[in-house]
């Protein structure tokens, strides 16, 4: 699925490239024709802008349609390269994040070469670092959680401080990779966190501590979707709290593990909460430590087998590492 993702924006980049002159005085070359025998091989090819480049002349090219005919919603420059984050035409400029897919593209200033990175519900406010080619964002699914989706050019394929290609034997240019994986959210840094979720009434069915994680079980037959969840974390009662709207609760819960020291579960009203008892760490107990998490991954995912009725809500615990 990657791949098809990467070759479909290869196509977005490369549709009209001969009929595109380029916006100033400057015209760029394309690389080399990619031979016939590479089709079906992930490829994503750059064009170049004309030198300078500014975000000016960035914003021409977008809209221009012998251009990428698309609308930027905003340039971040990183030493001397440019970040930019586009969506397709017509678009009207509302103020607000598009509800469509938006796409990341990088720049490098030196050589006007453009890359596709990343295309999705994303915006420029979950970008954590970008730099040399690649992008890191926290963002939001509602089928996965919390995610941080790292994107980059392959450096075996493109020199990442000027953009040039580096020439291969068999044609090939550039593959921008793109990773996902469940974000890990320091427990300090959680007063109230609010995973999305369906308002349909739903129910928790399990409850299963493993060696460093909690998994809960939700009966997601109603609208293939889990309930909406809000995490908090008592610092001085080593206390993790999952609230969960709009949930019956259909088990019995009890069990621990390297870092839970118990755990509880009552329904109130319309939600169910779920209660982690982590303990406390004192500093003079450094050996302890190890066994004391500081942090979570937050993931969901269905059964196989289950036809969508059967989610699982997955809580990772991470170590103390300072």
């Amino acid at each position: 699925m990657r791949r098809l993702s990467a070759f479909l924006l290869c196509v977005l980049l490369l549709s009209g490239y001969t009929a595109a002159p380029a916006p100033a005085a400057e015209t760029a070359e394309a690389p080399a024709p990619i031979p016939e025998e590479t089709t079906g091989v992930t490829l994503t090819i750059g064009r170049k802008l004309a030198l300078p480049v500014t975000e000016d002349g960035i914003r021409a090219y977008y809209q221009s349609l012998d251009g990428f005919d698309r609308y930027v919603l905003g340039i971040r420059e990183e030493n001397g390269d440019f970040l930019v984050w586009s969506a397709a035409m017509p678009y009207t400029d509302t103020g607000e994040a598009p509800d469509e897919d938006t796409r990341f593209d990088w720049i490098f200033g030196e050589t006007g070469y453009c890359y596709a990175l990343l295309e999705g519900r994303y915006t420029m406010d979950e970008v954590l670092f970008a730099g040399q080619g690649s992008i890191t964002l926290n963002a939001a699914d509602e089928q996965s959680g919390p995610i941080t989706i790292s994107a980059g050019l392959d450096r075996s394929l493109i020199n990442t401080d000027t953009g040039e290609p580096v020439p291969q034997q068999n044609g090939l240019y550039c593959a921008a990779e793109v990773r996902a994986s469940p974000r890990e959210i320091p427990l300090q840094d959680i007063t109230i966190l609010t995973l999305p979720g369906n308002s349909t009434a739903a129910s928790l069915e399990a409850v299963y501590p493993g060696a460093d994680s909690l998994e809960l079980v939700f009966d997601t037959s109603e609208q293939a979707a889990f309930p909406q969840l809000q995490i908090c974390y008592n610092e001085s009662l080593g206390q993790l709290s999952l609230t969960c709207l709009e949930t019956d609760l259909r088990c019995t819960v009890s069990g621990s593990n390297l870092y839970m020291k118990d755990i509880r579960a009552e329904h109130r009203d319309t939600y169910t909460t779920v209660t982690c008892f982590l303990g406390t760490a004192l500093p003079e107990e450094s050996w302890m430590h190890s066994a004391h998490a500081n942090a979570i991954q937050v993931e969901t995912a269905f059964l196989p087998g289950y036809d969508w009725s059967k989610g699982v809500l997955r809580l990772t615990f991470r170590p103390f590492m300072g």
